[in-house]
């Protein structure tokens, strides 16, 4: 059985983008996310989340 645990974190700003098809080809939005991030003067901060359905 599946044990779910909830976590409250800070406020923080986020950047994501919207895959629409096999994981295989998940990679060029990761490219285009990474790109515009660094572009607009953001940086990563890690960990990184990730959500799939």
């Amino acid at each position: 059985m599946f044990q779910a645990t909830i976590k409250h974190t800070d406020p923080e700003t986020v950047a994501f983008a919207m895959h629409k098809g096999p994981y295989e080809s998940v990679g060029p939005a990761y490219d285009a996310l990474t790109q515009w991030i660094t572009e607009n003067g953001y940086e990563i901060r890690f960990p990184v989340r990730s959500v799939q359905h």
